[in-house]
């Protein structure tokens, strides 16, 4: 009996490890183009790392970039340009399968406050969500205080063509109808003080209920 146990003891460990081998082992791939949120023109030259981390790359002469191989599960993908605002878009990369993203970068107009948005509803990742949609968050502020309107944009996934929610808003709320059912999208909010430019929330994602309610 005490060696059925040790056996059986030893069995589950090689168990528990050859699953997280397997988990570990799991790969995607994650494609895109960055974008100029203000010309709608590629963007070259600009830096992306994936959290957790992968190979850093650099977009090509079209804007264009690929990880080839990226482990599967919510990733974020931190993206870096000189004299732009530094941008994360949020995914979620399957097993064997090619995730795309569009990325849109805004200039950095140096104004002289941190301001950070953030507490999206619906929350980065949900799923089963309707085709009508108040779009929420919430914004921070730390060193010169400046009144500011928000403009909030989205797309859908696979897609470079993005359409504004609405804009010059003074709530931080804004109203969708129309959305496609069964669908993945993103959605991220611009901040701006005076006409310019002063923060860019991170992209978030969510996708539509297979079936109307």
């Amino acid at each position: 009996m005490k060696y059925i146990a040790l056996l059986s003891i030893l069995l589950f460990f090689i168990s528990c490890e050859e699953d997280t081998i397997q988990k570990d082992n799991q790969f995607g791939q994650l494609q895109g183009v960055v974008i100029d949120a203000e010309t709608e023109s590629p963007l070259k030259g600009v830096t992306l790392m994936t959290n957790p981390a992968s190979t850093a790359l650099v977009s090509d002469d079209n804007g264009n970039f690929t990880f080839s191989k990226v482990k599967i599960g919510d990733i974020a993908l931190a993206v870096k340009k000189k004299d732009y605002v530094s941008q994360t878009v949020n995914v979620n990369v399957d097993e064997d399968q090619t995730t795309s993203v569009t990325v849109y970068l805004v200039k950095d107009e140096n104004v002289k406050s941190t301001i950070t948005i953030n507490e999206p509803v619906p929350g980065n990742g949900a799923n089963d969500q309707k085709q009508s949609i108040t779009f929420k968050w919430k914004v921070e502020k730390t060193g010169k205080d400046v009144p500011l309107t928000y403009s909030v944009f989205y797309y859908e996934s696979g897609s470079t063509v993005r359409k504004i929610v609405g804009e010059n808003l003074n709530q931080l709320q804004a109203y969708i109808d129309g959305l496609k059912l069964d669908t993945t999208y993103y959605w991220y909010v611009v901040a701006k003080n005076d006409g310019k430019v002063v923060a860019n929330s991170p992209t978030w994602s969510f996708k539509t209920q297979k079936e109307q309610e």
